[in-house]
């Protein structure tokens, strides 16, 4: 609070972000902090960068390229930096000190000749929780931090699934499996965050922040899921789950080298179309891919097959089937593993990996 208006952040935001800030508003108890030393517009670059990561150089009223001169931008960024020595978020105050010390140097350079200094990445994009380039590398608070070890619970439930059922046995961990190893009928829920969920997706900003009953009770249905058939009732829900902790994992950090193949099928069906209107879906995609097209073990060929086969990615099939194949001609894995590996493949599937590894046989002159 400064200056008579109040800046609302929530809370887990600032866990991550400003963690020693958030320790001491918790010490005062009250949940309120006075700012009176700085002005409303430091406290707002101060949130705005919480948020998305964004610099007041950033400032979409100035543009992406600023004024070597700009004295009210040289005032901004030094009172910035003052707050977040203050706030001990020490990247904030480096930066912000760099910039101005960059752009006061180049404004003795040209003064009075109306030069421009065109200094931060435009890949920043307003509205992302992580900066995409030097701010998000500076950062020693990461987001993701919320997945693991957030003390802040989590505000919203995802229903994978059509039907909710009973919400009261949600975990510690923020995971529901309500599908045991015999089947059931309640789809798995996982636990997240609505602001992360919200600043990263247009879907979840639209169900999460307008008039909709996902609003008020913070649960949020992914019926698609179902009619995607990534999972039905009966099945077991290690696979969804891991898919969506996965995605979960990318909105959060902007990162994407978490995700493994076993996932991968999961979660190109779940993104296809772009249902979920995540801005840099494409960059998980290309990731799931990459992951695909590696030299999967004999346990990750036999999931991925699986998935595929259950979703009807023929190419992933195909490529599993044949990845399964090599190993097995190759006596790269005993047939008691090969056995436990394959055991849960339908009569069509198992069909077409006998085929395959027939062939494969004779091609190599080997039999397994």
């Amino acid at each position: 609070q400064t200056e008579g208006i109040v800046f609302v952040v929530h809370r887990s935001i600032l866990w991550c972000r400003a963690p020693r800030l958030y320790l001491r508003i918790v010490e005062q108890g009250h949940g309120t902090i006075q700012l009176c030393f700085s002005s409303a517009v430091t406290v707002r670059d101060f949130v705005r960068f919480l948020y998305c990561a964004r610099l007041p150089w950033d400032d979409p009223c100035t543009g992406n390229i600023i004024a070597a001169t700009t004295d009210e931008l040289l005032q901004r960024t030094a009172t910035l930096a003052d707050l977040a020595d203050w706030a001990e978020v020490q990247p904030l105050a480096r930066i912000c000190r760099a910039w101005h010390h960059l752009h006061s140097h180049n404004d003795r350079l040209h003064r009075g000749e109306g030069a421009a200094v065109g200094f931060w990445d435009n890949g920043i994009k307003q509205g992302s929780i992580l900066g995409q380039g030097c701010a998000g590398a500076v950062l020693e608070e990461d987001v993701s931090g919320l997945l693991d070890c957030c003390t802040e619970p989590p505000d919203c439930i995802l229903v994978l699934g059509t039907s909710c059922g009973n919400i009261e046995d949600l975990n510690s961990n923020g995971i529901t499996s309500s599908v045991e190893a015999g089947g059931g009928n309640y789809p798995p829920r996982v636990a997240a965050h609505s602001v992360i969920l919200a600043a990263r997706s247009g879907f979840f900003e639209a169900v999460l922040t307008s008039n909709m009953t996902e609003k008020r009770t913070g649960i949020v249905c992914l019926g698609i899921i179902e009619e995607l058939g990534l999972w039905r009732p009966g099945d077991l829900d290690v696979h969804i789950v891991g898919a969506v902790h996965s995605l979960l994992r990318f909105l959060y950090s902007c990162r994407t080298d978490h995700v493994r193949a076993v996932h991968a099928i999961d979660l190109l069906v779940l993104l296809q179309g772009n249902f979920l209107q995540i801005p840099d879906c494409d960059v998980l995609c290309s990731a799931c891919k990459a992951a695909l097209d590696t030299d999967l073990t004999l346990e990750e060929a036999a999931i991925v097959a699986s998935r595929a086969n259950a979703v009807g990615h023929a190419q992933a099939r195909k490529h599993a089937l044949e990845r399964i194949a090599t190993l097995v001609c190759h006596g790269a894995e005993p047939h008691a593993v090969l056995r436990q590996a394959v055991a849960g493949f339908q009569q069509e599937l198992l069909l077409d990996l006998v085929e395959g590894i027939a062939l494969q046989a004779v091609a190599t002159k080997s039999v397994p």
